[in-house]
């Protein structure tokens, strides 16, 4: 191997080392990953515990809108337990440097991208449960009203993350 070789080989070997350093300006996205991941799972076990509350009312609406809560909260609390399962590898694999700087810039576009994306799926949710409240069977008004209550919630939660997420990247 030449000289020139070599020192272009010290130079790319330092390169990786840097990208691989964890930087004090980096928004640490792993953190406030886990942040929201932890409200959303608090959310969801909420739901479910007051859904199973609710079960207790005979009124048929009651029952309906029960039903909701406990579905939508076993969904949220599902989907932020695998969230934080797969956050915690990835800290694990940052930590051993294993994880680029770059790689984590493009999970932070990724997750900006989903919650922006949610947002509007919860206007979708919400209209679909105001739809049901329309109905004549009281179950399917329970639904409704339950329905728009968790769209509501998600689309505060995903806006507000979506929002606090593109401040935190943008300095």
């Amino acid at each position: 191997m030449s000289i020139l070789e070599q020192a272009e080989q010290v130079v790319v070997e330092a390169q990786e080392k840097q990208a691989l350093a964890p930087t004090a300006t980096t928004f640490d996205v792993l953190a406030y990953e886990r942040g929201i991941l932890s409200i959303l799972l608090a959310w969801g076990v909420g739901s479910v515990v007051y859904g199973i509350r609710q079960m207790s009312h005979e009124a048929p609406e009651a029952k309906g809108a029960a039903t909701q809560h406990i579905a939508w909260g076993a969904i949220d609390a599902a989907l932020a337990i695998n969230g934080l399962k797969n956050n915690r590898a990835q800290q694990i694999d940052y930590d051993n440097g294993s994880i680029l700087e770059y790689k984590l810039n493009r999970k932070a576009t990724m997750l900006e991208t989903i919650l922006w994306v949610n947002t509007g799926l919860d206007v979708l949710y919400m209209a679909w449960g105001n739809s049901l409240t329309h109905d004549e069977r009281p179950q399917r008004k329970g639904w409704g009203k339950a329905i728009i209550a968790q769209g509501l919630f998600l689309f505060l939660f995903d806006g507000i993350s979506a929002y606090r997420l593109r401040k935190k990247r943008n300095g």
